[in-house]
């Protein structure tokens, strides 16, 4: 199932929806099913990361090492800082190729006896039904700085910082984390309490926390199964859950911003947070 919406800076100009939330139950997919955002929920890092911004709790070309409990640096350019910019930005050179599929929980291992899952899901379940269940800063510790338990090099690219782009779910992970230590909230109740509950995102919630009055739907592998449920260890990269009418609520405070409305966030803190940061000019993602 699916939803599809068309808003400008002022109101909601279309909205429908098609298919299934359910597909065995025949539950229709409605314009208030919720749905997990996945990677969008990184916008809500940009958008902390600028409220801490405005309230003067934060520069975001501060090195992370002034912040984090723990000492991280890429060990080729161990001299160079590492910026909060630098990881909302994907640009702080870390590789998580290898250790981010170590993040995902199965949440219940018996599904994996009981669905005849697509090899590729398989895989993905099977490695998550093995993951150890840590909290967010030690699973950052332990990849990330060089006392931590899991450290390798390979966990940084041999690029210097701000010089090329890598996408990271743990970079933008990392600088969640910041928001949590800067604020001296956990990290949901900070985007709860800051972004949420003032823009009235009423079907918002974290993974796991979906209320009962809205529909939630099934993900399922290419084969039709349904995928059971997993929790994520770092959760700020796409633990985010909401229907398409709050969707479009938050994404009409960007439009107002960008004809110059104060909202939650002042028009200037939006269009900084929308600008280009890092122009590739070669390579792989020439042109970003």
């Amino acid at each position: 199932g699916w939803a599809v919406s068309i808003v400008n800076s002022k109101e909601l100009l279309y909205n429908n929806a098609f298919g299934y939330s359910q597909v065995e139950k025949k539950i229709p997919y409605t314009f208030k099913t919720v749905q997990n955002l996945a990677s969008i929920s990184k916008t809500f890092i940009g958008f902390s990361l600028m409220k801490l911004v405005e309230q003067k709790k934060l520069d975001i070309d501060t090195s992370v090492n002034e912040i984090l409990p723990f000492k991280i640096s890429n060990p080729y350019y161990p001299d160079l800082p590492i910026t909060i910019r630098h990881l909302a930005t994907h640009t702080s050179t870390i590789n998580e190729q290898k250790f981010y599929p170590k993040a995902y929980i199965l949440l219940d291992k018996t599904v994996l006896d009981k669905y005849g899952y697509h090899k590729y899901f398989l895989k993905e379940l099977e490695r998550a039904a093995k993951n150890e269940r840590i909290s967010l800063p030690d699973y950052l510790k332990a990849y990330l700085s060089v006392d931590g338990k899991q450290f390798k090099k390979k966990h940084f690219f041999k690029k210097e910082p701000a010089d090329d782009w890598y996408y990271s779910n743990v970079g933008a992970t990392l600088a969640a984390y910041i928001v949590e230590l800067v604020s001296g909230q956990p990290y949901k109740e900070y985007v709860t309490t800051n972004i949420i509950k003032p823009m009235g995102l009423e079907s918002a919630a974290w993974l796991g926390e979906v209320k009962d009055k809205f529909e939630q739907t099934t993900q399922y592998d290419s084969k039709g199964n349904p995928l059971p449920d997993r929790t994520i260890i770092t959760y700020p990269d796409g633990g985010i859950f909401m229907n398409a009418y709050d969707l479009s609520q938050y994404m009409m405070h960007f439009i107002r911003a960008n004809v110059g409305q104060d909202g939650i966030l002042k028009s200037a803190s939006i269009k900084e947070l929308m600008k280009v940061q890092h122009e590739q000019k070669q390579g792989k993602f020439k042109g970003r």
